[in-house]
């Protein structure tokens, strides 16, 4: 079994380590974190090493496992800089369900009871977490998210590092711009424009973000 390194040692790396546990397809070597102010020593068993150490570690392999899409960019983007062949994996709980001619890209986590109806595109590097779903046609570009229990109807476009969060349902056939955030319980019945905050029920853009802003 191929060894992998989960970089981050937050919630998000809990749920993907135990992924990766039930998809008995990697084994786990160990945690890896720039936090050089962390007094912990291990995330669900595994040890937990500063980055400095990868270069002792010689593993090559492994998925970032951080929430929030705009640090996960970051922490992608640091990890190629200094290891360009590093490959991603893409993590997919077997108790998730994806239908015919979908395509998921590296990087990506697909969590516990997950549908992913056929036909969908997701780039790389996303997080489609747990209980979501996604209808036919859909597509996730690089660095989105869909949180906990949202779900989309068919032809929905997600564009990058745009967030979908818990609860929020999106009807057939709606486009999301890139670095926008709908809030959760959101019930987005028309598109929603690139760089804003958009919530309620109708979803309503509320204000403009910008790109990085925090929302986790």
């Amino acid at each position: 079994m191929e060894e992998i390194l989960i970089f981050g040692g937050g919630g998000q790396a809990k749920v993907i380590i135990d992924t990766i546990r039930c998809q008995n397809k990697y084994k786990v070597a160990g945690v890896i974190t720039n936090d050089k102010s962390t007094t912990r020593t291990e995330c669900c068993g595994f040890p937990i090493y500063h980055e400095d150490k990868l270069p002792e570690l010689k593993i090559y392999k492994g998925i970032v496992a951080l929430g929030d899409n705009w640090r996960r960019s970051l922490e992608v983007n640091n990890i190629l800089s200094k290891f360009p062949s590093f490959e991603f994996i893409t993590a997919i709980h077997p108790s998730s369900v994806i239908g015919q001619d979908c395509k998921i890209g590296p990087g990506t986590w697909v969590a516990a009871g997950v549908v992913i109806n056929p036909s969908c595109t997701i780039g790389a590097h996303c997080v489609v977490n747990t209980s979501s779903s996604l209808d036919h046609d859909c597509v996730m570009k690089d660095f989105s998210s869909v949180a906990p229990g949202a779900h989309t109807g068919g032809n929905v476009t997600i564009y990058d590092f745009t967030t979908v969060s818990i609860g929020a349902q999106v009807i057939h056939g709606i486009t999301i711009g890139a670095h926008t955030v709908i809030g959760a319980g959101a019930v987005v019945l028309e598109s929603v424009p690139e760089r804003v905050v958009a919530y309620g029920v109708p979803c309503r853009a509320m204000h403009a973000r910008q790109i990085g802003d925090k929302y986790l």
